[in-house]
């Protein structure tokens, strides 16, 4: 494998090796031409002149060429002598040490490269110590941060950058004791500059591993800044933390509070409208219809208010799946139009063979987008007005779009429809805008939260709006994925027996009546303590219980109850105004299988009643 050539004193080739034909342009009729008669690659034109002065000298000469091809060889030149013990030529070999060279080639220049990025790096210290700690190498940032210069600390033990309390210790032998045996640490400490002022830095230190190479590499930055403002930030967290959770206790009293007289008007709107001397009178069930609707329309206002603060705060939980948007939209439709409005409202879906419009999103919120910007238009459309709700698909994506024919906006105003607590300005007297600004502010940010975007187009005042709405699609499933609209199984209670706590008299003895009425069996109490003596000696279908009771609140109540072996099981309802995320989820920790929040409707509840009854069976 090495290329070797045999000349005689007249620079004639005797013999040569196969791999010599890499280098000359030699055939085996070549034999007896002189080499300087042969092309070759390389660029050696002292190779006649060498050849000669080994034969005459016979010491030999070695050198490293390169060829025009791009390789390196150690051209080695030796005398040979004859069988006879007469020297008789020259014999030249080739070593090819081009990887070789490369190598070197690229270790002096990665060498290169590091010396010049060290000296450089003006942000970061780095200090070569030997194998004792004793300071090698000293780069610029070493000098700007720990104040020495390069002569003042080369063969110094490297303890001087430390604190006279870390040395006491022995940290920096510590330091260089765990590097060896773990090849690398790192810590952030107070070091010590020239001067004697004291900075806050990070070190790390790296055993260096090399045939030539022995010792530590410590790399260092000062933090003082960093520390500084980490401080700072950790104290604003605090405080941001505390303030959260001031925020957050505010919203669920609130909703609480709000929530609770709200929850009485409706029960009691639901037994008047139950009662037939209501059902006959006309004026009666429609006066329990506005009050249904008001309540209604309130309890919307303020789940709406607290989703605001949710998804602000990043506390909104979104459960995605893939959904039709299409039937949902459907449902949507089929109730608005059974409740009759003054304008006429449209809905146009994608036609087989066209796919579904499956998105991928969480039901529940697609449908507050839904009806909150159906709402908004329902409220400024005019009589005899029309709002069309269209939805396609484009790209991949699914546009919805609420088309109304009402007041419209000025293009001033457009930007300031999705801001929370904001109204349009400059609207006809007849149609102010009403309410608080939330609906649309709520909108955006739900719509944001999947990955959306909405936005809105007028052509100006009287000429209508139109919020487009755009939503990531996703893969449809096998079977579709549609969620359960409308009403429940029976929503009646025949024969079950069910265990009624809260507190507030009103309610308890309003909300027993509607359950009786549906032929329910119904333990009724406003002391929690009284309910759980009644539970140790009774059976029951379901629990329904509050969760702000001043003696034994609901949690506290439902641990209790799930002590009790006949009732380890039995499902359990929280009806509360305490509606948050984390209300839900304390609820379910403490034993509830249902966390219903106030005021709910009441076919709605029964229908949770009915559901977790039929859960008990299996």
């Amino acid at each position: 494998d090495i290329a070797t050539v045999f000349v005689d004193r007249n620079m004639r080739i005797r013999w040569f090796t196969p791999r010599a034909t890499d280098i000359f342009s030699m055939l085996p009729v070549d034999t007896g031409r002189s080499l300087m008669d042969i092309t070759h690659r390389l660029d050696y034109p002292e190779m006649v002149e060498d050849a000669e002065t080994v034969f005459g000298s016979l010491n030999m000469i070695e050198r490293e060429i390169s060829s025009n091809d791009q390789r390196w060889y150690i051209a080695r030149l030796l005398p040979y002598r004859s069988s006879e013990d007469h020297i008789d030529g020259t014999v030249l070999t080739f070593i090819d040490i081009t990887k070789r060279r490369a190598a070197e080639d690229e270790l002096r220049l990665n060498n290169e490269r590091m010396r010049l990025v060290a000296e450089s790096t003006h942000d970061f210290a780095i200090i070569i110590l030997d194998e004792h700690g004793v300071i090698t190498d000293w780069n610029t940032g070493a000098q700007l941060i720990f104040g020495y210069a390069k002569d003042e600390v080369l063969g110094a033990y490297y303890d001087l950058i430390f604190t006279p309390e870390d040395r006491a210790e022995g940290v920096p032998e510590t330091e260089l004791r765990l590097t060896r045996e773990q090849g690398r640490g790192e810590d952030e400490r107070w070091h010590l500059r020239k001067d004697g002022s004291r900075f806050y830095c990070s070190g790390e230190v790296t055993l260096l591993k090399g045939e030539n190479l022995q010792g530590y590499v410590k790399i260092a930055r000062d933090l003082t800044g960093h520390k500084r403002m980490h401080d700072q930030q950790s104290q604003q967290l605090a405080e941001t933390q505390t303030s959260s959770h001031l925020k957050d206790e505010f919203f669920a009293v609130m909703s609480h509070e709000l929530k609770h007289p709200l929850n009485l008007i409706q029960l009691n709107a639901e037994l008047l409208r139950r009662l037939p001397m209501t059902k006959s009178a006309g004026p009666a069930m429609k006066a329990v219809n506005t009050i249904c609707d008001a309540v209604a329309s309130q309890a919307r206002i303020i789940d709406d208010l607290l989703d605001v603060a949710r998804v602000r705060t990043g506390k909104l939980k979104l459960k995605k799946q893939a959904v039709d948007l299409g039937r949902i939209l459907q449902d949507i439709y089929t109730v608005v139009i059974n409740d009759p409005h003054p304008c006429e409202v449209t809905l146009q879906l994608p036609q087989p063979p066209e796919p579904p419009l499956v998105v991928d999103a969480d039901s529940t919120r697609l449908e507050q987008i839904i009806w909150n910007l159906l709402n908004n238009a329902l409220k400024f459309t005019p009589r005899d007005g029309r709002i069309e709700l269209i939805a396609h698909r484009v790209e991949n994506m699914a546009q919805l779009d609420v088309i109304d024919s009402g007041v419209g906006l000025e293009q001033d105003n457009l930007h300031k429809v999705f801001d929370l607590f904001s109204q349009a300005d400059n609207q006809h007297a007849s149609h102010q805008r009403e309410g608080l600004g939330i609906g649309l502010s709520l909108v955006r940010q739900l719509v944001e939260a999947h990955g959306g975007s909405v936005n809105v187009h007028s052509a100006g005042l009287g000429r209508g709006c139109r919020f487009t709405v755009l939503l990531p699609l996703c893969q449809a499933p096998q079977h579709a994925n549609e969620q359960p609209h409308g009403p429940g199984e029976s929503g009646r209670l025949i024969g079950q027996k069910v265990l009624l706590v809260e507190d507030s008299l009103d309610v308890m003895e309003v909300l027993q009546t509607l359950l009786e009425m549906e032929d329910a069996h119904v333990d009724a109490f406003s002391d929690p303590h009284k309910a759980l003596k009644a539970a140790r000696d009774s059976s029951y279908d379901v629990i329904i219980s509050d969760i702000g009771m001043p003696l034994m609140n609901g949690h506290e109540l439902m641990h209790a109850i799930r002590q009790i072996a006949h009732l380890k099981h039995t499902p359990a309802i929280a009806l509360t105004g305490y509606a948050t995320s984390s209300d839900e989820k304390k609820a379910r920790q403490s034993g509830f299988n249902y966390h219903v929040s106030k005021p709910v409707s009441h076919d709605d509840f029964l229908d949770i009643i009915g559901e977790a009854c039929h859960s008990r069976r299996y």
